[in-house]
């Protein structure tokens, strides 16, 4: 029944404690040690928490090879209150130790004084040792190029780091509902987005982040970095961007003047079509979820689809999932369907919000369902008004609207038909259908399908006599080659054909009055008869399939 000799040194990290009850306990010459450091058997065990060993002589002291206090003459004897232990060099005889036994004082501080003033020296040696290293290892990266502070990646006064993240818990992008918040922070080195989530929103979370390693290789679908966790949060670190769809709406982003409000619903239909392909269905479309990038090198920025938290990814082989899938999105921007628990629900719902969306955009904050208190009844109801939309190309915005919030989800354009609406066509995209269509009909019976798909409804695109809306610099001109019948479409299309293969022919006052090819050329006809674009296109759907036609329209096999 030894004692680890020098066992109070060893353990540093109780060595206040012990050191306490050693200066207690002077007067009995006793040194004090845990009684889980003695080599005692369950016998003589005690419930005392200390077993003290009185020494014989006094002891001296020598540091091992491994910095430790031992003592060179272990002469001593245990005792827990009145019971005794005997040590290996004491006689058989057991002797008892008394707490109130006397000693010298002077022995005591003098023992107590060495020992502190060897564990200092071993301190200052190691700490000049620690320090050495670390300018070895700054030398070494001065060489090679690198600053030390690259070293341990400091972390910023104020900030927060958890793994690879670190974030200002001051700089808030913006939040969310259920204590979601998103910081502005940095990833290996990077500009980044933090989005934090308390532990109730955790399954949203690992779903987000599922998804995100699944879609986020496309140009149009926020970017994943990583996912780090501490014992309250987890943490997402995403692409930065510089504000959402709604400051851009609403003037709060500084580079709202710049940007092109229909390439940027263009870019985001992209972006769903591509979580579409995938099987994912977003169902919390609204503006706020729209990003807009970080301007890149040549100051473009671009549209985003972000927020994956209720995203629902539908199995192989199937186009829908039940109303017990998940919560259904935001209130006002919620497709009918999804407040009805006896139908299932597919990708239109994401649908029916992007045409609330698009309308949100090109009013500049309107509604089509009215103001928030009204809204989600007047989608249950389908009651919508698109009266706000701007003049300009109004029955094509109209149009695609239109198909995008029909009551019936089956009617409803998917995403990438939406692409490939002339709403989102160049004015030189314009002509160059205009010239297919004409070339197209240009010798088809008047009885022929394509004829009587066009002439339906003509006289309300040709305004009854098409003639009667132009200058008189284009009459004059049209009446010197041959004859045009003003109530028909197809003569409307074979004229602007024909002087846009002879614009560099034509008089100059005429030219004028055209103006540039392709977009004056082309605007110059669609202002005076808005729906000649939108109506000449859902007439040649009966040749959509046809080659030169196939560029104009998605086809769905």
């Amino acid at each position: 029944m030894t004692p680890k000799l020098g066992s109070w040194q060893r353990h540093q990290n109780i060595q206040p404690q012990l050191h306490s009850k050693f200066k207690r306990h002077q007067k009995c010459h006793l040194w004090t040690y845990l009684k889980e450091d003695l080599q005692l058997s369950d016998s003589e065990d005690s419930d005392d928490d200390v077993i003290y060993a009185k020494t014989t002589g006094p002891p001296t002291y020598t540091t091992n090879s491994y910095g430790y206090l031992v003592e060179e003459t272990p002469t001593y004897q245990t005792t827990n209150c009145y019971k005794t232990y005997k040590g290996p060099t004491q006689s058989s005889s057991q002797q008892t130790v008394c707490r109130d036994e006397p000693t010298e004082n002077n022995w005591m501080n003098q023992r107590t004084e060495q020992s502190i003033k060897i564990l200092l020296q071993k301190q200052l040696e190691e700490q000049k040792l620690l320090s050495q290293e670390q300018k070895s290892a700054q030398t070494s990266m001065r060489k090679s190029g690198s600053s030390s502070s690259d070293l341990y990646d400091a972390v910023p006064e104020g900030h927060v780091q958890v793994g690879k993240i670190i974030y200002n818990p001051k700089a808030v992008l913006g939040h969310g509902c259920e204590g979601t918040f998103v910081y502005k922070g940095r990833f290996e080195n990077r500009p980044c987005a933090v989005k934090r989530l308390l532990p109730e929103c955790f399954t949203f979370a690992d779903r987000e982040v599922e998804l995100l390693r699944e879609s986020d290789q496309h140009p149009h679908v926020i970017r994943y970095f990583c996912m780090e966790s501490d014992n309250q949060f987890r943490y997402i670190a995403l692409e930065l961007c510089v504000a959402t769809l709604q400051d851009y709406v609403e003037g709060k982003s500084p580079y709202s003047r710049t940007f092109d409000s229909l390439q940027l619903l263009h870019q985001a239909a992209s972006g769903i079509a591509h979580l579409h392909s995938l099987g994912i269905v977003h169902r919390d479309i609204k503006p706020h979820n729209v990003l807009i990038s970080q301007p890149d090198t040549g100051g473009n920025v671009k549209a985003l689809i972000s927020d994956f938290g209720l995203c629902k990814k539908l199995t192989a082989g199937r186009i829908s999932f039940s109303r017990r899938s998940g919560a259904a999105g935001t209130e006002g921007w919620i497709a009918p369907e999804m407040l009805d628990e006896d139908k299932r629900t597919t990708c239109a719902v994401d649908m029916f919000s992007f045409g609330c969306v698009i309308y949100y955009v090109l009013t500049r904050g309107k509604h089509p369902f009215g103001d928030s208190l009204r809204r989600q009844s007047n989608i249950l109801e389908g009651d919508y008004s698109l009266q706000s939309l701007p003049m300009i190309d109004f029955y094509v915005r109209k149009d695609l609207i239109d198909s995008l919030l029909c009551f019936e989800p089956s009617k409803r354009l998917c995403a990438k038909a939406v692409l490939k609406h002339p709403l989102f066509w160049s004015r030189e995209r314009q002509m160059a259908f205009f010239q297919d269509v004409s070339d197209r009909i240009e010798k088809e019976n008047v009885d022929s399908e394509v004829l009587v798909c066009l002439e339906k409804k003509g006289l309300e695109v040709v305004k009854f006599d098409w003639r009667k809306h132009i200058s008189e610099e284009l009459q004059n001109d049209l009446r010197k080659f041959r004859t045009y019948k003003g109530e028909n479409i197809r003569d409307l299309l074979r004229a602007m054909r024909n002087k846009k293969h002879h614009y560099r022919e034509l008089p100059e006052d005429l030219k004028r009055s055209l103006g540039a090819i392709p977009d004056q050329f082309v605007q110059y006809f669609t202002s005076r008869f808005p729906k000649l674009l939108i109506h000449t296109y859902n007439a040649l759907r009966c040749c959509q399939y046809e080659r030169v036609f196939q560029q104009y329209y998605f086809i769905e096999y």
